[in-house]
């Protein structure tokens, strides 16, 4: 426990903060590199000509990401897909970016309503369980659907009962316990009589007056809005 402190210890925010640091200049150098590929390499195609305003021209402008994006997003939604990425800039980004968000809030979505069904479960539990047990076995048994008909459920049955199958009456495991219930002594036989009845009634009648007698005691002792009905 001791080194797992220690280990956690060391992760400070000026750490954090550099790291941040190092990934946004990663990210411009790499920006700032790509930019200059692309200039020598129209250089090297259209010698004699100023391409830098071809590739000005060449990046994606608000107006036509307004095209494909949606006008109920707004700009804090699409602009970028976390907070140490670059700005998107094509529209493979932006929906990587929002279908990424979009299975992000449809797995809380699920985690909330399986909390609040949990929640509410156990409230009708507290209240009233006799309910709780038929909803469940509602949601078990669903016979929402339609019932079957009369020739499909004796297709069924037929198709279980009326077919002869043939079992293997040597197989290993049916000779294994034969062989096994031959050491099993014979159980002794058991003669009842009515004495043997009459005493088990009586023991049964005083026990069941033992237990009266006990909880009617123990009602008495519980204040009155304890009692159960």
């Amino acid at each position: 426990m001791y080194r797992l402190f220690v280990i956690c210890e060391r992760v400070t925010e000026q750490r954090v903060m550099d790291q941040k640091r190092q990934i946004l200049r990663t990210c411009k150098i790499a920006t700032e590199r790509l930019e200059q590929l692309k200039t020598e390499v129209a250089k090297e195609f259209y010698p004699g000509r100023d391409v830098s305003e071809d590739i000005s021209a060449q990046e994606p402008t608000a107006d036509a990401s307004s095209e494909i994006i949606p006008d109920s997003l707004t700009e804090k939604e699409i602009s970028k897909h976390t907070k140490y990425d670059p700005p998107n800039r094509t529209a493979v980004d932006i929906l990587d970016t929002l279908r990424q968000k979009l299975a992000v809030k449809s797995n809380r979505l699920k985690r909330y309503r399986k909390s609040r069904k949990r929640r509410e479960d156990n409230a009708l539990f507290t209240k009233n369980e006799k309910l709780f047990y038929q909803r469940l076995q509602q949601s078990v048994n669903d016979t929402s659907g339609l019932p079957p008909r009369k020739e499909e459920v004796e297709k069924f049955w037929r198709s279980i009962w009326s077919e002869k199958v043939i079992y293997n009456e040597t197989a290993t495991r049916i000779t294994r316990e034969e062989q096994r219930m031959l050491e099993v002594p014979e159980m002794q036989h058991v003669e009842i009589t009515e004495e043997d009845i009459t005493q088990a009634v009586y023991k049964f009648f005083c026990l069941r007056s033992s237990l009266f007698y006990t909880n009617q005691w123990r009602r008495a002792l519980l204040p009155s809005y304890a009692t159960p009905n």
